[in-house]
């Protein structure tokens, strides 16, 4: 056996380990947020209501409101993750995830504009946001491509735009009346409040499509995160390619703030810190998809329960993210690359 196929296979082993660390990890915290709550149910009461047994006080409480809640928590980030690491690897660059370059952002203000104007509410909220953030993803895209596509220029027009849409969004709740801003900012806070099983189904959907045809096109990925020429001498059609991978990203990331709100920093800290664990410049996709489970699963936990006042899991990720986002900006201005 090669040198090289000893590192590939011992590589391969790693990411083995760490997606069984990782899938044990988050099996925990998903148990720990269906038991634990203002009343805490046993494991066997938790199995009785699963088997459809009447249990008085827990079954509503278990069915309604903490097992879609731990459902959208696990997919959301993973879904978060997966579309991060896909960002990341296309772009090769850390701080190109979708809360970043304005693709959050667009759905966001689509949502804003549909509660505080429109008075619209549910499903027309999120059929609303998810068409305006795919329209603001191609817009971006489109301008990214004028004279070439440039990674960095999209970043750039990226964080142009969620700049834009942050003060769109500013703009509204200001020209609104109390008991909608209240709405409004619950949702942009990033929560997994109030979340029900049908919205819950129907991320769980849209999260394995998608992630089945990223996992399809990985190894062209692994090429293009390496060198746009590497992947055309190998005769792949690196913008059709691109184009693909970020469209089915953005629906995913679209579809996911449309049901939760913008959970912040989870997209673009999942791939790096698998990198970190790995030591290996590929993108490993289930992992980092898993890791972004984790970090919701485990944030929400941590927003509901250790502190006097229930924070939104959104605000205790963006706590965890904006040191990490301050170290990435600290090193580009070190002259290192990002």
């Amino acid at each position: 056996m090669s040198i090289s196929e000893k590192s590939f296979k011992k590589a391969k082993n790693q990411s083995a380990f760490l997606f069984i660390i990782l899938f044990c990890l988050l099996f925990f915290v998903s148990i720990f947020m269906v038991i634990y709550g203002d009343k805490i149910y046993s494991l066997k009461t938790v199995f009785k209501v699963l088997l459809n047994d009447e249990v008085k006080g827990a079954t509503f409480a278990i069915t309604r409101i903490r097992i879609p809640r731990m459902i959208v928590g696990i997919f959301s980030g993973f879904s978060f993750g997966i579309a991060g690491a896909v960002f990341q690897g296309i772009l090769k660059n850390p701080l190109a995830s979708p809360d970043v370059i304005g693709v959050s952002s667009g759905t966001s203000a689509a949502a804003v504009v549909s509660i505080l104007i429109l008075n619209l509410s549910g499903i027309q909220v999120y059929i609303i946001g998810i068409i305006f953030g795919i329209l603001i993803a191609c817009f971006i895209l489109y301008l990214s491509t004028i004279n070439g596509f440039s990674g960095n220029r999209l970043v750039l027009i990226g964080i142009g735009i969620q700049a834009f849409m942050s003060a769109l969004i500013s703009f509204f709740i200001q020209k609104s009346n109390e008991y909608q801003v209240v709405n409004a900012l619950r949702w942009l806070s990033g929560s997994l409040n109030g979340v029900q099983m049908s919205s819950a189904l129907i991320l769980v959907c849209v999260c394995f499509v998608c992630t089945f045809f990223i996992v399809a096109l990985t190894g062209y990925l692994n090429n293009l995160s390496l060198n746009d020429e590497i992947a055309i001498s190998l005769g792949i059609n690196v913008n059709f390619l691109r184009y693909i991978l970020i469209m089915i990203s953005v629906i995913l990331i679209a579809v996911t703030t449309s049901i939760t709100g913008p959970i912040a920093s989870v997209s673009f800290l999942s791939a790096p810190i698998i990198k970190r664990i790995l030591k290996n410049s590929n993108t490993n996709l289930i992992n980092s998809g898993l890791m972004g489970a984790l970090i919701v699963c485990f944030s929400d936990v941590l927003g509901q329960n250790l502190f006097m006042v229930r924070y939104p899991v959104g605000l205790i990720t963006g706590f965890i993210g904006a040191p990490y986002l301050l170290y990435l900006l600290l090193k580009t201005g070190n002259g290192r690359k990002v």
